[in-house]
C-alpha cells in the first residue's frame, strides 16, 4: 500500500512538473566557439582592411508576413562574412562596406592603441560602431538599428567581431 502512494505522489509531481515545463517558453543557450587567428599589429594612421570572423544577430524572423503575429525573437551566430575598409580623415574614422559609399564615424576615443568611433544616421535613426585595438588588430563593430527596414518594426542588432590588417 505505501508503494502504491509513494508512486502515485511520484507520478502526481511528475505530472505537475512536465506540465508546468511543457507551458514555460523553452530556455536555449548555445555556445559558439571560432578559432581566432593570431594577432597582428595595425597602425590606424594608414588604411585598414577588416575581415569578419564571426555574426551575432538579433532580430524578428519572419518567412512570411503571418509569422510577424508570432513575436519570436530569433539569434544567430554564424561565421563572419562582412569585410571594411577604415582610414583616418582628420578626426573622423571612414568606414568603407564593399564598393559602396563611405559612412564617417566620429572619434569618440583613442588613447594607447584603442579606439572608438560611432555614426549616427541611415535611412532610420541608427547607431553604428566601431572598435578597435591597434595591438592586436581585433575590432567589434555593431549596428543598432530601431526597425528591421523594411518589413519589420522591432528592433535590430548585429555585433561582427573581426581581424584588421594594414
Amino acid at each position: 500500500m505505501k508503494r502504491i502512494v509513494a508512486v502515485m505522489i511520484l507520478s502526481l509531481c511528475l505530472a505537475i512538473a512536465i506540465g508546468f515545463a511543457y507551458g514555460q517558453e523553452k530556455k536555449e543557450e548555445a555556445l559558439v566557439r571560432f578559432v581566432l587567428p593570431p594577432p597582428k599589429e595595425v597602425r590606424l594612421n594608414k588604411p585598414v582592411n577588416c575581415t569578419a570572423i564571426a555574426s551575432a544577430a538579433l532580430y524578428e524572423e519572419a518567412r512570411d508576413m503571418e509569422d510577424f503575429k508570432h513575436n519570436k525573437l530569433s539569434a544567430y551566430i554564424k561565421k563572419g562574412t562582412d569585410k571594411l575598409r577604415l582610414w583616418l580623415d582628420n578626426n573622423d574614422l571612414m568606414v568603407q562596406v564593399r564598393d559602396e559609399k563611405p559612412d564617417i564615424y566620429n572619434v569618440s576615443g583613442y588613447r594607447n592603441g584603442f579606439m572608438v568611433a560611432v555614426h549616427y544616421g541611415g535611412s532610420v535613426p541608427a547607431l553604428y560602431s566601431i572598435s578597435i585595438n591597434e595591438k592586436s588588430g581585433f575590432a567589434i563593430w555593431s549596428l543598432i538599428e530601431p526597425m528591421f527596414f523594411p518589413v519589420s518594426e522591432y528592433p535590430f542588432t548585429q555585433a561582427v567581431y573581426m581581424q584588421c590588417n594594414n
